[in-house]
């Protein structure tokens, strides 16, 4: 028995993706920070009515890791001390700050292309593929 083809070979989905939004930020209008941490990446912007958004993806193992840390936290505010923790700017920029509801997550992302040779089903959005995050052409992908 032959091995697969290297493009049917998946490793498991391991990052997960976070989202919230606040008033009063202290962020410039027009900057665009991009996040770097140890098991992640984000970025932040300011968009209509004062609302900044703050969006991370993070690996699991550093999500499950910072929660035994912080036993009690749900996901979402321990992804927000996280990244007052590990980003100065994210820091500063949410000091006075209020979240505008709870933070959503989705995941596990699972990046590549869903479409295997002799489909015969007419796949569209994340189910015939997901960009990865960090290009930022998933609406692009879906529209």
């Amino acid at each position: 028995m032959s091995a697969p083809p290297v493009a049917s070979i998946r490793l498991a989905p391991t990052l997960l993706a976070f989202k919230a939004n606040f008033r009063q930020a202290r962020l410039e209008k027009g900057l665009l920070p991009v996040l770097a941490f140890r098991g992640g990446f984000g970025g932040m912007f300011r968009a209509d009515g004062d609302i900044t958004t703050l969006a991370c993806c993070i690996r699991r193992d550093q999500l499950e890791a910072s929660r035994r840390a912080s036993p009690g936290l749900s996901a979402g505010e321990v992804i927000e001390t996280l990244l007052k923790e590990r980003c100065s700017g994210v820091k500063t920029a949410l000091q006075g700050a209020t979240r505008e509801g709870t933070w959503l997550a989705a995941g596990p992302l699972d990046t590549g292309i869903h479409l295997g040779q002799g489909d015969d089903i007419f796949r569209i959005g994340n189910a015939a593929g997901e960009a990865h995050p960090i290009i930022g052409e998933g609406m692009s992908m879906a529209l």
